[in-house]
């Protein structure tokens, strides 16, 4: 079992760890995506801009690529249990990518980098941060095989990114 590191990020917990993804894992994902956005509407239940996002759905075969980070992230899902996985979203970000400060709801979120680098925002729940003019974030770095995973109702958004970005979001209830 990899290590598992547990934040404590304002009032919150949450969870980080780190994954190996091979080439050939991105390159199967790379292409998966590009069907996906050939067959799919693109305004699909988006709050993404400057990018894509897709659910992973029932409709759909599981494709290999999911398998193998599904399985990896073992030690992720043990830091949630005893929970359901009820989604996954997967995001492929062109540069300047990024995601607006929002919510899930659900009990836990787990994101993973799958490629590329960029920053997750955690904002800071308690009342006081957010009645000064801005909220307060936490600012988390991750790269490739990096993933996080914070309480479905922490409000969270990406920065910008300078170069493409693919994530994977999963929603757990526990």
């Amino acid at each position: 079992m990899a290590s598992v590191n547990k934040h404590n990020w304002f009032p919150t917990i949450g969870y980080s760890g780190h994954i190996n993804i091979d080439k050939s894992t991105i390159n199967d994902h790379r292409n998966w995506m590009k069907v996906q956005k050939e067959i799919r509407d693109s305004s699909y239940g988006t709050t993404t801009k400057n990018g894509y996002q897709c659910p992973l759905d029932n409709s759909m075969s599981i494709p290999k690529w999911y398998e193998t980070l599904y399985e990896q992230l073992t030690d992720a899902r043990l830091a949630l249990q005893p929970s359901v996985h009820k989604s996954t979203w997967v995001i492929d970000y062109e540069p300047g990518g990024y995601q607006e400060t929002h919510i899930h709801h659900v009990s836990e979120t787990l994101v993973l980098n799958i490629s590329g680098e960029g920053v997750l925002m955690l904002a800071d729940p308690r009342p006081m941060a957010v009645c000064m003019s801005e909220p307060w974030y936490e600012y988390v770095t991750l790269k490739s095989g990096d993933w996080i995973t914070i309480p479905g109702w922490l409000g969270h958004a990406s920065s910008p990114c300078e170069g493409p970005r693919s994530i994977m979001v999963m929603d757990f209830i526990l």
